[in-house]
């Protein structure tokens, strides 16, 4: 069975999370053009269509829910919940220029963790972000969305790390969180 989106789509009085779509192929061009999102990521040569196409197929393979960041009707960003074994997941984002500082990553970090949580049976979820990227790390910082433990795992020289993130920073959040209830 495919994993399904949300239904409702989630949301709160700023921000929107729906799949990443066709109609969001302008966006995703423009984060695979920005260069401080290509810092962080290698993008691998992949096309916009690419991307959106990965993300039709996780969300149908079950393997991860990759969504648009809604504001103001329109994609700003995406941000990911890869799905793994023992009731685990991992969150991943991006945000374009224009919608950075306005805290709408860490709205989208907060929906997409109570929406794992409540209605997949996610136990814990893991944040990798390589620990130089300082603005990543702020926004899963921001009312402590994320938690506070911080730990560097792998090869800690800087060599190919801003292409390749292979050193990486840890942050978790658990099921017992009570910022992540819904009353």
């Amino acid at each position: 069975m495919a994993l399904r989106p949300p239904d409702p789509r989630l949301a709160d009085d700023v921000v929107s999370l729906r799949p990443l779509a066709f109609g969001d192929l302008s966006a995703v061009e423009a984060a695979l053009d920005d260069p401080e999102i290509t810092r962080w990521f290698d993008n691998g040569g992949v096309s916009a269509q690419d991307v959106v196409d990965r993300a039709a197929s996780r969300w149908e393979q079950s393997e991860a829910a990759e969504f648009a960041i809604v504001d103001a009707g329109d994609c700003v960003g995406s941000i990911w919940l890869n799905l793994g074994p023992s009731d685990r997941a991992g969150v991943g984002y991006w945000l374009l220029p224009r919608a950075r500082g306005k805290g709408l990553v860490t709205r989208a970090l907060l929906l997409v963790s109570r929406w794992a949580f409540n209605e997949l049976g996610v136990e814990r979820i893991g944040l990798l972000t390589d620990p130089r990227n300082a603005s990543s790390l702020r926004a899963a910082n921001e009312q402590d969305s994320i938690g506070r433990a911080c730990s560097v795992r792998g090869p800690t020289s800087t060599a190919n790390a801003s292409t390749t993130c292979r050193s990486r920073c840890s942050r978790r959040i658990s099921r017992a969180d009570p910022r992540l209830r819904v009353d």
